[in-house]
């Protein structure tokens, strides 16, 4: 068998219509797991890189190995076997290709299988590419062939190394001839119909090729780039960009993908829309202009930094993306304007046209819920006054226009009103964590009990009308929902339990809507069952394991979420130690002792002085007679474990009423420890 060792670069590109940018980045990603997949089913090794820019998607694989180009050979039947068998085998093969050979069970029919050479294989993957590549949307175009892709497509390049790999794609419908050329930038032809073409020479170059044209396919290197360029016109100016705004989850990884031939210019707004709410200038400059606002000394700056594809912008294309930035901030400013010309109060009552879900009201019935929670909450009646406001931003102007400000708006417009500092914080921190990292360190507590009621009211609506979590699907998000109910519950003195914080919001789905449907006890008890459960992964996230989460979980019912932390850490640092370890053994020994059979499952009462003769007894019996005190026990935890294996040690037990209640007693005095039986019995 001959291989020839030798390696590849294969190149195959898709130039279509403009990409959306959002979808850019997960092809970008997608591309190198399906090639991967296609070259594993076509036996071919190689180094696969995607690309994926406004225009182009594709792939080259480099350092491929081209050994699919050898021959094999099939074992047949034996020269015995029927000759209807033998003659079937001949016409699969071809008889050119069969002989006879001899191995150690006599003469056997051989076949001669010489495989595909490369170019068909990679032929097969290209076509798998374009027919099954996954796109969220794809679209039609071709009057009569059925195809799909995201955009409608112009032309396929195909090379492997210098030579250019010629076959049609659906020769009867689109009909794409492949090429060893590819569109250059539209900006480079006056005539829009008309395109220049760049010359691959070769496949392994085809990056630098198109990079000496100005065009930046890898999409990590566009972000790069523009990141570098960014920074530097901002600097060079004596501004800085928001660094939130270059990270790939920022505005940046959107615009990169808005572009091959970046271009970056400085451009200026009036001085005068600096009066408007800092975040509402931003999300006007960033959602209409797609433009970067620009600070210096933390101050925001009267000027942005706009992306282009294609050439250097000409004084007539600079100020007209000035024009269009400051007609967009006009509109803000009227907004704010108008908005601020009633009380926030007041557009509580376009609530009532708000639906905030189907069986659950209006928004304006949510705020009401709220408000009835809140006074069982604070008595002072700020989370109250924060709870009426808490939605009335919805209905404002700029709210409508930017739905993301929902919460911030509600906060500057309370500011502008001279309403308290404090419940004008809470109507932006209502919605806090807005990601599972989200430092809450900052929030007033004020805005950490708004969150958790209004959290809470749509947990226990969702699940009282049957939509919860089923399996993986979780479109409402409740899931999400419920963890930050828990990490709200832990950083603030929330002084209910899970189970009184639902019954609390139930009752006030009745008392101001009368919706006695809402009381399916099995939905609700699930919901109790999930916020435990999101509370036993906060706590794994704390290295707190999940036995201790179930040892701590028996008070679930009648402590508050912050108790419950603050007591698994408690044991968590305890069974570390020599003293834990010391009490877990003792405690495992009188569990399986009173538990190994029915006898001593009996409850004994606490014993009789008289019937506490030895002095093992009564060390015992001054340690558990004692008032609990958590700190003192775990501190002096050695002593106790000491006195049980004692007792043990030199009593009988069996048969003797009076120790067995010792006992009893001894894990009763335990119990504000948790359900320890979870600690050293296997997880189920």
């Amino acid at each position: 068998m001959i291989c020839l060792l030798m390696t590849q670069a294969f190149l195959f590109e898709v130039y279509s219509d403009e990409i959306p940018a959002n979808l850019q980045w997960d092809a970008y990603h997608r591309i190198r797991r399906h090639i991967d997949q296609a070259l594993k089913s076509e036996e071919l090794i190689g180094n696969v890189q995607g690309f994926c820019s406004l225009r182009r998607v594709g792939f080259l694989i480099l350092e491929m190995d081209n050994s699919a180009e050898r021959s094999s050979f099939i074992k047949g039947p034996s020269a015995k076997a029927p000759d209807y068998v033998i003659e079937k085998f001949l016409h699969i093969h071809g008889s050119e290709n069969c002989y006879q050979q001899k191995n150690s069970k006599g003469d056997v029919w051989v076949a001669k299988n010489q495989l595909e050479a490369v170019e068909k294989k990679l032929h097969r993957i290209c076509v798998d590419f374009l027919e099954h590549f996954y796109w969220q949307k794809r679209m039609h175009w071709h009057k009569t062939d059925d195809f799909s892709w995201i955009r409608p497509i112009h032309s396929l390049l195909c090379m492997l190394d210098d030579k250019q790999l010629n076959w049609t794609f659906r020769p009867d419908g689109l009909c794409l001839s492949t090429k060893n050329t590819t569109p250059g930038h539209p900006a480079l032809c006056e005539n829009p119909l008309e395109k220049i073409w760049i010359s691959v020479p070769q496949a392994l170059d085809y990056k630098e090729t198109l990079k000496q044209k100005n065009l930046w396919v890898c999409p990590l290197e566009r972000f790069s780039y523009l990141q570098g360029e960014l920074r530097t016109l901002a600097q060079n100016h004596g501004y800085q960009v928001f660094e939130e705004d270059l990270a790939s989850n920022g505005l940046l990884g959107e615009v990169s993908g808005m572009t091959e031939w970046p271009k970056v210019f400085l451009a200026s707004f009036s001085e005068d829309f600096l009066k408007l709410p800092s975040p509402f200038l931003l999300t006007t400059l960033k959602h209409h202009q797609r433009c970067f606002p620009l600070k210096i000394q933390e101050q925001l700056a009267p000027h942005f930094i706009v992306v282009l594809d294609g050439k250097d912008p000409t004084l007539e294309v600079q100020r007209g993306h000035q024009r269009v930035a400051e007609a967009r901030l006009s509109d803000a400013l009227f907004f704010w304007n108008q908005d601020l010309r009633q009380p926030l109060a007041r557009y509580n009552q376009h609530l009532k046209e708000k639906v905030f879900f189907e069986g659950l009201g209006t928004m304006l019935q949510k705020v009401r819920r709220l408000e009835v929670v809140a006074t069982k909450l604070d008595k002072s009646g700020a989370l109250s006054a924060a709870a009426a406001l808490s939605k009335a931003d919805l209905a404002t102007q700029a709210v409508r226009e930017f739905p993301e400000l929902q919460g911030i708006m509600g906060k500057y417009y309370a500011l502008a009103q001279d309403i308290d500092p404090l419940i004008a914080e809470a109507l932006e921190e209502q919605y806090f964590p807005l990601t599972p990292n989200q430092d809450l360190k900052n929030q007033s507590c004020l805005g950490g009990w708004l969150g958790m009621i209004d959290r809470m009211d749509t947990l226990v609506g969702f699940f009282s009308i049957g939509k919860y979590p089923t399996s993986s699907k979780d479109p409402m998000a409740l899931r999400r929902g419920a963890y930050g109910w828990v990490r709200l519950a832990v950083q603030h003195p929330y002084p209910f339990s899970i189970s009184e914080s639902i019954r609390i919001s139930l009752e006030s789905y009745r008392n101001t809507q009368k919706m006695d449907s809402l009381s399916h006890k099995d939905s609700l008890d699930l919901l109790e069952q999930l916020i435990f459960k999101q509370f036993s992964r906060y706590l794994e996230e704390h290295s707190i394991s999940r036995e201790i989460a179930e040892a701590v979980g028996t008070f679930r019912f009648s402590k508050s979420l912050k108790e419950l932390f603050v007591l698994a850490d408690e044991l968590r640092i305890f069974l570390q130690e020599d003293a834990g370890i010391a009490f877990l053994s003792a405690y495992k020994r009188m569990f399986f002792l009173l538990h190994q059979d029915k006898e001593y499952l009996t409850e004994f009462g606490v014993p009789k002085d008289s019937e506490l003769t030895e002095p093992q007894e009564r060390q015992l019996w001054s340690r558990i007679s004692t008032p609990w005190n958590k700190e003192y026990f775990m501190k002096n935890a050695l002593g106790f474990s000491q006195c049980i294996h004692q007792f043990l040690d030199t009593l009988p037990v069996k048969g003797v009423p009076s120790r067995i209640g010792l006992l009893a007693g001894a894990l009763r005095y335990t119990r504000p420890l948790g359900n320890l039986l979870s600690l050293f019995t296997p997880h189920r």
